[in-house]
């Protein structure tokens, strides 16, 4: 145990880190661990802000490292087929996407998540950027944002949930929802990709509604593989390194999901809409 990076990356003799701090902290000890040459595994959200990200990207250039976000659904089997069905163009062309976020956060008095400046914000910025990723990487670059918080002072300064509406360069539009303070749900994550020759969603599985695969039966199940989305986000990462790879949640491909959640900040202390 060390209670020091510095300390760590001196002493430590290994090839790469999994940064699982507060989020304000993210930045500076990514930025040591490449510095020192480690490849690194940062957990979501990646930075605070862009110039944070640009920076980290930049450290682990110059050393020729790794640099990977966690955002371990990119790698759950059930968002992979829905992308898969998406991309082959089964639902015809998107139109609308939604992803929901269910879950009772409670944390003790004093603690970083309940202060907005080490969190990055609330529940939009902290979880919600999973979901933002997510449709990113499904439907496409987002052109515009514009965001609306609710806020309960006693359980942290942040909003406690969120609403992000997106319009994709694509011309599709989408949101995002996130409650941190939901006692109960039918659902902890709900996703849905609308088309215009059906759609798809993962409640109970992962459904597809097509007029060409499945005509007039409605929602067909869909086979996926039985894989934990953690193990193959480290497993990636392992295999980024052994083989000289760019990871799919590079530091690169993963900052305009980054700018998105930064633009949805902006939207919610300003109520506009922010165009990226």
């Amino acid at each position: 145990v060390y209670t020091s990076v510095d300390d760590l990356l001196e002493d430590g003799d290994f090839d790469a880190v999994d940064i699982c701090l507060p989020h304000d902290l993210h930045a500076p000890a990514a930025i040591a661990a490449s510095e020192a040459g480690k490849h690194v595994l940062i957990e979501k959200p990646m930075a605070l802000s862009l110039e944070e990200a640009d920076a980290m990207i930049a450290a682990a250039g110059k050393k020729d490292v790794k640099l990977m976000c966690a955002f371990c659904e990119r790698y759950d089997p059930q968002y992979v087929k829905i992308k898969e069905l998406v991309e082959s163009g089964t639902i015809g062309q998107v139109v609308c996407a939604r992803a929901d976020h269910n879950q009772n956060v409670r944390t003790p008095e004093g603690h970083w998540i309940r202060q907005k400046a080490r969190l990055g914000g609330g529940a939009v910025f902290s979880a919600g950027c999973h979901r933002i990723d997510l449709l990113h990487w499904i439907v496409g670059e987002v052109a515009a944002v514009s965001c609306f918080g609710a806020f309960w002072p006693e359980l942290m300064e942040g909003e406690v949930a969120g609403t992000v509406n997106l319009q994709y360069v694509n011309g599709a539009i989408g949101t995002m929802m996130i409650n941190w303070m939901a006692r109960r749900s039918p659902w902890y994550e709900g996703f849905w990709v609308y088309g215009t020759e059906g759609s798809v969603h993962n409640l109970g599985g992962v459904y597809l509604d097509s007029a060409e695969e499945t005509g007039e039966s409605g929602y067909v199940k869909q086979e996926i593989e039985s894989r934990h989305a953690f193990t193959e986000e480290i497993r990636h990462f392992g295999q980024c390194i052994n083989e000289n790879q760019e990871p799919l949640t590079s530091g690169k491909n993963i900052r305009h999901s980054l700018h998105i959640c930064v633009a949805a900040n902006h939207s919610m202390e300003t109520q506009s809409v922010v165009k990226l």
